[in-house]
């Protein structure tokens, strides 16, 4: 419940504003009035420990996308192309061609089957 009243040398000049998501019976005499201040004086103000910016970033912008290379997992009639990172070593390629052969066979084999 969040209690504002807006202070006025007249008393009936006074206006209050109260909100909050639950209802309840309460009155103005139930809260508190809380105030808030901040002094700071000259001189006193902590500067913030900023840091150079590292030279990755004085270069200035980088693609960050992985230059691609195209696999093809089909054969010359039936083209399956797919897509890995040329950034890969050949055992990381070969690991992905081999998972994505038997994902090709798992998933087309039971089809072709049915169908025959």
């Amino acid at each position: 419940m969040v209690f504002t009243q807006v202070q006025s040398d007249d008393e009936d000049d006074r206006k209050s504003v109260a909100s909050s998501n639950y209802i309840s019976n309460s009155t103005e005499e139930d809260f508190a009035q809380i105030y808030h201040v901040t002094l700071i004086e000259d001189g006193e103000i902590e500067e913030e420990d900023a840091e150079d910016a590292p030279v990755e970033l004085k270069e200035g912008v980088k693609a960050t996308v992985d230059e691609l290379r195209k696999v093809n997992l089909g054969n010359t009639e039936d083209l399956r192309p797919i897509y890995t990172s040329a950034s890969l070593t050949q055992e990381e390629e070969g690991l992905i061609l081999r998972f994505s052969m038997n994902l090709k066979m798992y998933l087309h084999g039971p089809t072709k089957k049915c169908l025959d």
